[in-house]
């Protein structure tokens, strides 16, 4: 009677145990996805939809979004499937161009250039798509689009601001008033100005709203300087931003070179 009482409680145990494990197995599962595996072959038809969002909450630009996001509707052909960087840069752009208004952007073809492409070992491809706006780039901005080995975009997001088209994009000064102006403020880069260089950005943070910039830096050997933000109407410091620089002229910050991908 003992041994047999022993029994039915060791296997009602048992199977209370396995109904945990199975239960908590549900709950971290991540969501099952409603599209198909397209290994080899492109999909001609997908039901998109947003598994989650979120957004930044002083300007509402997405900074993050996840689900099976968008497909092209073009079919990729075997021999550029993972291969040629140009068709997924070519879909990143299409898919924030899909959700336009989502992002807050009016023009992203026009507004957003290509800075880098990776695809790894597991053929995800992650393009990384820099924020200008009539050709002058936004300081610190860029969306990544990450793309899976089925094609789909499934996940992306950043740090952006919406389309700055209330700014005044003609500066009240040029590039050398701007070096002038730095030269007289108290700062690393007082005594270098001589090899100072200037530049138009557009300049944002979480205080100031996007701002017409100069963008005044030192030559590069100078590693130990920062870099001024001046705005480009009043002339007056935004900020002051501390650079680490290296002595290959190649690796500092650039005005990137507008151009669409093909």
């Amino acid at each position: 009677m003992i041994t047999h009482l022993k029994t039915n409680t060791a296997m009602l145990i048992l199977v209370t145990v396995n109904w945990q494990l199975a239960h908590a197995s549900t709950e971290i599962s991540p969501k099952q996805t409603t599209v198909k595996p397209y290994r080899f072959s492109q999909p001609s038809t997908m039901e998109t939809s947003i598994d989650s969002i979120q957004h930044n909450p002083t300007n509402g630009t997405v900074t993050l979004m996840k689900g099976n996001l968008y497909v092209s509707s073009e079919a990729i052909s075997t021999e550029h499937r993972n291969k040629d960087k140009t068709v997924y840069q070519k879909i990143a752009v299409d898919f924030v161009n899909h959700y336009r208004s989502l992002f807050k952007l009016k023009q992203p073809r026009e507004e957003l250039i290509v800075s880098s492409t990776q695809i790894d070992n597991l053929d995800y491809k992650h393009i990384r798509l820099q924020q200008v706006y009539q050709d002058i780039p936004v300081w610190g901005s860029e969306l990544i689009v990450h793309i899976n080995a089925d094609e789909v975009v499934y996940l992306a997001g950043g740090q952006y601001i919406p389309s700055p088209d209330s700014i005044s994009l003609k500066p009240s000064f040029n590039e050398e008033k701007a070096i002038e102006y730095a030269s007289k403020l108290p700062s690393d880069l007082k005594h270098h100005c001589p090899q100072c260089t200037a530049r138009l950005v557009i300049y944002f943070d979480n205080i100031i709203s996007p701002h017409l910039a100069y963008l005044v830096e030192a030559g590069f050997r100078f590693s130990r300087s920062s870099q001024l933000m001046l705005d480009a109407h009043s002339g007056d410091l935004l900020t002051r931003i501390p650079s680490v620089q290296t002595s290959n002229p190649s690796s500092g910050w650039k005005t990137p070179k507008i151009k669409s991908p093909d």
